[in-house]
């Protein structure tokens, strides 16, 4: 395998000889984030690609440890003794669907979440014939949280301040997270208070998943702070700017939510690698595999994978995914 990558990045260095570019071959991921259980059955996940080509495409997949700076930047390092991956390289051919198994076998006493990622990554092959070409390959990385019991995410904003960003209004903030488990700001719920620059009252109440196109996922980490702009439309006063992050609801992926009204249970199904649109209550129900065939919002978000209603007042979901155009956006 090394060789043969090695001879794919020659043939990635021609580029200078290119006579007929090659296309990257684009494949389908599902889900996009998974939660699992440092030990016991609820510490495997299986995670599907669906090549749509008619073209076979070889992929190799690779565990890595995810920090993400306040700015956003994903850092990765190496981290395949902490988990079991099968298979390690898989060619998935056209029209056709590969799953990959990924069994966490760490420590098994976490004090608290972490990051990692399961990037899968497309090889370079070889070309026929002496043509030179290029390859435009294509890596996707499935972020996965190994999160033991009795965590909790604690939010809290550490600095905010009026600020403009692309001639638009809003707030600049620093978000860190206090708690012992990882939460996704973008899917939480916000509650921004203050005062105008003309003296009104101003209040904006973002719901979870509303935010995702302006500051992505998300993700801030136990013990970690992430940098977000927040758009308001309007000039707010300094000093008169109150922000309240409640990630609860969108951070509880395979758990049961005690107290939450039906308005509360979603169902998103994901048919042949695609997410169709996150559904309401009234199709919430007890063991019944629900489609639609509308579209998600631009965002491309959906809820959860599965979801049925476990009597009055309780839900309960499987690992939560995502679906959207920037696969790469933390």
């Amino acid at each position: 395998m090394g060789s043969f990558i090695r001879q794919g990045l020659k043939i990635l260095a021609g580029f200078a000889l290119i006579l007929h570019p090659a296309v990257g071959q684009a494949a389908k991921i599902s889900p996009m984030i998974v939660e699992l259980k440092p030990a016991g059955q609820n510490s495997i996940a299986r995670v599907e690609m669906t090549n749509d080509s008619l073209r076979d495409i070889p992929f190799e997949a690779i565990v890595m440890r995810g920090v993400i700076t306040e700015g956003g930047e994903l850092q990765m390092t190496p981290a395949e003794d902490q988990f079991l991956v099968f298979p390690a390289q898989a060619i998935v051919e056209g029209n056709s669907q590969q799953v990959f198994r990924v069994q966490y076998v760490g420590e098994p006493e976490l004090p608290q979440s972490e990051i990692y990622y399961l990037a899968l990554r497309q090889v370079p092959v070889e070309f026929e014939g002496e043509t030179s070409q290029v390859q435009i390959v294509v890596n996707y990385n499935v972020l996965i949280n190994v999160v033991p019991d009795g965590t909790a995410p604690l939010p809290a904003v550490a600095e905010v301040s009026p600020a403009t960003q692309d001639e638009k209004n809003g707030l600049k903030l620093l978000v860190r997270n206090d708690g012992n488990r990882y939460f996704m700001a973008g899917l939480s719920d916000w509650v921004v208070t203050g005062v105008t620059s003309d003296g009104a009252p101003y209040e904006g109440k973002f719901k979870g998943g509303e935010l995702t196109r302006h500051i992505g996922v998300g993700v801030v980490g136990p013990g970690r702070a992430r940098r977000f702009f927040l758009p308001t439309d309007v000039k707010l006063n300094p000093g008169s700017v109150q922000v309240e992050i409640n990630p609860e609801d969108y951070a509880r992926g395979g758990q049961e939510h005690e107290g939450a009204g039906e308005q509360d249970c979603y169902f998103c199904r994901f048919g042949s690698g695609r997410a169709n649109a996150c559904l309401g209550a009234e199709d919430c129900l007890a063991d019944r595999s629900v489609t639609s065939s509308r579209q998600p919002a631009e965002d491309h978000l959906c809820c959860t994978t599965r979801l049925r209603r476990a009597g009055a007042g309780r839900c309960s979901g499987g690992n939560l995914s995502l679906w959207r155009r920037n696969p790469d956006r933390a």
